[in-house]
C-alpha cells in the first residue's frame, strides 16, 4: 500500500512527496496508522468478494511508524478489526532505521515476526552504492568495521559469503582493506 494524493492543480502526488508533506505537517503518524488500516479493510474487502486465494498485502511503513513504541498495537487492532492473521499483512521497513539500531523499530520487528507478522526490508541494496564508489572515487583503502567481520565469524553466516568475495574484488581492483577492531587472528 502506497500512498498517492490526485491534488487539483499537481496531479498526481506520489508517495515519497505524500510522506514528505505528512512528516512537514507532523501527520505522518497519523496517516501511518490509518494507512496500515485502510490496507487491512482493503484485503478484507478482496477477500469477502474474492476469497482466501487473495495474497498478502504489503504497507511500507515510515521511519517514524517504524519506530513507533505503539506499531505492535496498531497492527493488532487493525487485524482484529478486519478478521484478519497476521500472515496476511507484510510490513516495510526501512533498512537504515533497523541498520541504525534504533530500539523501538528493532524490538518492533521482533515482537511482530513472534505474533506471525512478516516484515519486508525496504531500500535495502542501497549501500550497493558503497561498492559503486570504488568505480568513481579514487580510493585507496577501505575499512571494513570489526562488527561486520565478527558477524561473518559465525558459522553459516552469509555476511561471511559476501566477504569471501568482497575481499578479493576489493584487492583486484588495487584497494587495500583494513578491518577495524579486531585484535587476533
Amino acid at each position: 500500500t502506497l500512498l498517492h494524493w490526485d491534488h487539483p492543480e499537481h496531479g498526481v502526488v506520489a508517495h515519497e512527496d505524500c510522506i514528505v508533506l505528512a512528516e512537514q505537517t507532523g501527520l505522518v503518524l497519523s496517516i501511518g496508522r490509518w494507512m496500515v488500516r485502510q490496507a487491512c479493510e482493503q484485503l478484507r474487502s478482496w477477500r469477502d468478494q474474492l476469497g482466501a486465494a487473495v495474497p498478502p498485502v504489503r504497507v511500507d511503513l515510515t521511519t517514524y511508524l517504524t519506530q513507533d513504541p505503539d506499531l505492535v498495537a496498531v497492527v493488532r487492532d487493525a487485524l482484529t478489526a478486519t478478521q484478519l492473521r497476521p500472515e496476511d499483512i507484510q510490513l516495510g521497513m526501512p533498512v537504515e532505521v533497523i541498520v541504525a539500531g534504533h530500539g523501538d523499530s528493532v524490538d518492533n520487528v521482533g515482537t511482530l515476526a513472534d505474533i506471525g507478522v512478516r516484515t519486508v526490508l525496504t531500500k535495502y541494496g542501497q549501500a550497493v552504492g558503497n561498492l559503486a564508489l570504488m568505480e568513481s572515487v579514487p580510493v585507496h583503502g577501505v575499512e571494513l568495521t570489526g562488527r561486520l567481520v565478527h558477524m561473518a565469524a559465525q558459522p553459516g553466516s552469509v555476511m561471511r559469503s559476501a566477504l569471501v568475495g568482497l575481499v578479493p574484488l576489493l584487492r583486484h581492483m588495487g584497494i587495500t582493506v583494513v578491518v577495524a577492531g579486531l585484535d587476533d587472528a
